[in-house]
């Protein structure tokens, strides 16, 4: 079982001409919570942001989120989950989410879920 709780992080981010490194996580039970977020960031520069992969057997993701993400020339990675069951909820602060997103020129990550049940 892994929790991560009160703004805890996982990332891989680029500030300048590199790329961000791929993330992977697995767990049995995953607890993510209180805006916690699974992250490959390019915040600025031209590098890319890397590819997210979680997996799980149960994956909660409550005011969470897990992404690939750019702000520059650079692309957003893909982002990959794969879980038994997957409860998303938002209910405090509205913001649970998997994704990939371009806020600059580069082009945003493909999105792939795989559950067996999603709640």
């Amino acid at each position: 079982t892994m929790l991560m709780d009160a703004e805890s992080a996982i990332s891989s981010d680029t500030l300048d001409l590199g790329d961000a490194g791929a993330v992977f996580v697995r767990a049995d039970v995953l607890d993510i919570l209180d805006n916690s977020s699974i992250t490959s960031r390019a915040r600025q520069g031209r590098g890319n942001a890397g590819a997210v992969r979680v997996e799980a057997g149960d994956l909660f993701l409550r005011d969470a989120s897990i992404s690939s993400d750019t702000l520059t020339d650079g692309d957003a990675g893909a982002v990959s989950v794969r879980a038994g069951t997957l409860v998303m909820n938002g209910f405090r602060r509205g913001i649970t989410f998997i994704s990939s997103d371009t806020l600059g020129r580069g082009d945003a990550g493909d999105v792939t879920i795989e559950a067996d049940a999603v709640e």
